[in-house]
């Protein structure tokens, strides 16, 4: 099967469960990706408040919630119902063919610094 631009192969549809997270890894990066009955997400598998795996995170709705302090995240967009407004990083994800193809977005800029309780947080797990 041929490539997509940008795109990396993140398996066959089949290896995916229905209704929860699978981890799988892009370019050394833990991707949790949900088929759940009204779609396919993708998000950086890790929560932007601790780094606790969203894979494992409880799914209602359009949402994954942390298992670790509850952080709810939508599914489509990455974003937190959280006061901080950290953001879950969002994968572009086609199936073409019997297969799931992840895109990685792009690079992001480091976290505001006028709050200490973030200082150090990782830089992907911010939007600007």
């Amino acid at each position: 099967m041929m490539a997509m631009e940008g795109f990396f192969d993140a398996g066959p549809v089949d290896s995916f469960p229905r209704g929860r997270g699978r981890v799988v890894l892009i370019e050394g990066v833990r991707v949790a990706v949900f088929r759940l009955d009204r779609g396919w997400f993708a998000l950086k598998d890790a929560c932007p408040h601790m780094g606790s795996s969203l894979a494992d995170g409880r799914i209602r709705d359009d949402r994954v919630t942390c298992r670790w302090h509850a952080w709810s995240f939508d599914l489509a967009t990455g974003e937190s119902d959280s006061k901080r407004k950290a953001c879950a990083r969002v994968y572009e994800l086609r199936k073409e063919g019997d297969h799931v193809w992840l895109k990685p977005p792009p690079p992001v800029g480091q976290p505001p610094q006028e709050d200490d309780e973030w200082m150090g947080a990782d830089p992907e797990t911010w939007f600007r």
